[in-house]
């Protein structure tokens, strides 16, 4: 078991605790999750699951945050648990836990770290500049993908997704509601009317665990059994019995006891064996019939209706944390875009959205009910919608490919303005239209940022390109380092182009980095 899973094993028992005591309602939520904040003043670990199980519990994230770090245990892994706003619960680990890590880490000697994972396996390794902003992956160890299709070529696509993804990876097949039918006119059909369509839900791999989607349903005071999976410290003798072989009392006795004298834990009066009493709840966990939600929706006129925000927030919240990025290649409506700026509005997280559309409509249709949700659709039913999501996204457009072997052979040489904005982009992140980009002096300036100036010494010939016209000098590179200092100062500068004269040490006095193209296109970053 790793460390995170331990800890969030520590904050489910609080949790748990904070329910039994009815300082929270008891009612099922999705597992709490745990990372390392961004900041390490928040702590060594933190948890933002109370923002998440704040519509579910219907209570303020912060008060939530606050019940769980009061049932956290501390003393062993963990030194202290503090809430903290909006619905974070901060930890942070326990010096003498960390002290006695070193030791088991010199006993372990080569050992330690040491796991069978792919043991036996082929690996090829392969080496790649670090550039965060580059095309490096897609997805992450908890990523997963979700297919809708209909039920003419659900068996079709299971086939072609478990070559992909491996059979292993395969979860569920979620059936999701149709707009129902009303067919009247004849006593006699060929067939039933499919009353729903497929989700095919695949994770990247085994190490993928969801938050299951929980849906409302009322349920009254119960007993439910003390003893939970798997085997902890907490097996003390209760109303003259141990937990079963395998399992263990759900709290500490000193809780336990704390239940006795309020009346909510008991043998049960049939079988002796204890059992605790459950606050009523509002809400159930859902399996893979989602009849509850409809596929499809027409509030925006896409032609065939589009996908309904209900369900693709709902998938959205099974996977995906408050910053990570959500792919659509088939964009459509653009109802996954509305999607999540409707989670990150609900819930202030930062989730990002990646669309992809290839049809006539991407702007005028797809990226324009974007636009509309930002800033607002007046005859909305919902408020929020209606006021405007906010939020912001980029529209770009796909120009020819910058391949590698064509521009070594010369057979296709992008234009200046293509190749500046690739080359922006790839080193820094930045977005720029490529008709803007153009070189504004004789050495090839065609950008400046805050910190630092880019230029391209490049024309689209290769005549131009043998030459020598490009290559970077001595002169050359003191007019583009004292340019950039010039317009500040510490600004420094980079150069693209087909070679240089001088060494990168003294081009660094300079404050010049240089990068050779086509190899380097990323070594700006």
């Amino acid at each position: 078991m790793t460390l995170i899973d331990q800890i969030q094993d520590i904050l489910a028992r609080a949790l748990r605790a904070a329910q039994a005591d009815g300082r929270l309602p008891n009612i099922d939520v999705p597992d709490i999750t745990v990372e390392r904040p961004n900041n390490p003043e928040h702590g060594d670990f933190a948890s933002s699951s109370p923002m998440k199980f704040a519509r579910l519990m219907r209570r303020a994230p912060f008060g939530i945050a606050e019940s769980i770090a009061a049932s956290t245990e501390t003393g062993g892994i963990l030194e202290s648990a503090v809430a903290a706003r909006p619905g974070f619960v901060n930890l942070r680990l326990s010096a003498e836990w960390l002290g006695a890590q070193v030791d088991a880490i010199r006993h372990a000697g080569r050992t330690f770290g040491v796991v069978d994972d792919g043991k036996g396996a082929r690996v090829q390794v392969e080496f790649v500049s670090v550039n965060p902003t580059g095309p490096i992956h897609v997805g992450h160890g908890r990523g997963a993908v979700f297919i809708s299709i209909d039920d003419n070529e659900q068996h079709h696509l299971r086939a072609i997704m478990d070559e992909i993804f491996g059979e292993e990876n395969f979860r569920n097949i979620i059936s999701v509601a149709r707009v129902k039918k009303n067919i009247g006119g004849t006593e006699r059909i060929r067939a039933l009317n499919r009353g729903y369509n497929f989700v095919l839900f695949y994770a990247k791999s085994q190490a993928g665990l969801i938050r299951p989607p929980t849906t409302f349903q009322e349920k009254g005071e119960r007993w439910h059994a003390f003893d939970a999976p798997g085997e902890t410290s907490t097996a003390y003798e209760l109303f003259g019995m141990r937990p079963p072989k395998g399992r263990h009392w759900m709290y500490s006795k000193e809780r336990a006891d704390r239940l006795i004298s309020s009346g909510r834990l008991r043998p049960n009066p049939r079988t002796g064996k204890p059992q605790y009493l459950l606050n009523p709840s509002n809400s159930t966990m859902l399996d893979s019939n989602w009849t509850d939600v409809q596929e499809y929706d027409t509030k925006f006129d896409f032609p065939n209706g589009e996908k309904n925000v209900d369900l693709i927030q709902r998938i959205i919240g099974m996977v995906a944390d408050r910053d990570d990025i959500i792919l659509d290649s088939f964009a459509g409506s653009g109802t996954t875009a509305h999607a999540v700026l409707a989670l990150n509005k609900e819930d202030g997280g930062n989730r990002k959205f990646i669309l992809v559309e290839c049809e006539d409509y991407a702007d005028t249709t797809t990226a324009e009910r974007v636009r509309r949700v930002i800033s607002g659709v007046p005859d909305a039913r919902d408020k929020s919608l209606r006021d405007g999501l906010g939020g912001s996204f980029t529209y770009c457009t796909l120009g020819q490919p910058i391949e590698l072997e064509a521009m070594l052979s010369g057979s296709a040489l992008p234009s200046y303005s293509a190749l500046a904005a690739y080359l922006l982009h790839a080193s820094s992140g930045i977005s720029a239209g490529g008709d803007e980009l153009q070189a504004r002096n004789d050495d090839g300036l065609f950008y400046s940022s805050r910190e630092m100036d880019y230029c391209l010494l490049y024309e689209p010939d290769i005549a131009w390109l043998r030459s020598g016209r490009g290559m970077l000098g001595s002169d050359r590179a003191r007019r583009i380092g004292g340019a950039a200092r010039v317009r500040g100062k510490g600004r420094k500068a980079v150069v693209f182009g087909p070679g240089k004269y001088i060494g990168q040490r003294d081009l660094t006095n300079m404050g010049v980095t240089f990068c050779q193209i086509p190899y380097e296109l990323h070594a700006a970053g």
